[in-house]
This record gives structure tokens, C-alpha cells and sequence, in this order.
């Protein structure tokens, strides 16, 4: 399965092929064994097992918050700032 990432600039929108880690929302699968809750920012995270976009199963970041998960690469990126 390809991941598009979309966007919108002048008025036409643009696709372009992104790489499966790249994906910013996962569908959580479950507990990640033994893996403690964290705090960042202020708010509780936990890393998790997800599903990817393109069905492959990878280890992502739960935020309690929002009851969402991140891909671990987003997380890692937009949230701390390492990549």
C-alpha cells in the first residue's frame, strides 16, 4: 500500500509518496510490554504497538491526552526535536 502525503498550493493540489514512518497518526494495537507511562510537556505518553498505514506493525507513542497515537519518527521529531 503507498502512504501520499497531499497538499495544497495555489489553488491545485499536489501528491507525493512518503515513506511508511513518516506517518504522522497510527492506529494503536496494544501495550507496549513492560514500557513505564512518560511525561513531556505536561501531558502523559507511553509508547505502544501500532498499525502503520501500510499494515506493517511498529512501535508508536500513545498520548493520553488526545487518546491518539503517533508514529514513533513524528513523535520523535515534532515532539522532541531529535531528528
Amino acid at each position: 500500500m503507498r502512504m501520499l502525503s497531499l497538499s495544497l498550493s495555489a489553488g491545485k493540489v499536489a501528491a507525493k509518496e512518503v515513506d511508511w514512518k513518516e506517518a504522522r497518526l497510527v492506529e494503536f494495537l496494544k501495550d507496549y510490554p513492560g514500557e513505564p507511562v512518560f511525561q513531556h510537556g505536561g501531558e502523559n505518553w507511553q509508547y505502544c504497538w501500532c498499525t502503520y498505514p501500510n499494515g506493517r506493525t511498529d512501535v508508536g507513542v500513545y498520548r493520553f491526552y488526545e487518546d491518539v497515537c503517533y508514529g514513533y519518527t513524528h513523535f520523535q521529531r515534532d515532539w522532541l526535536g531529535l531528528i
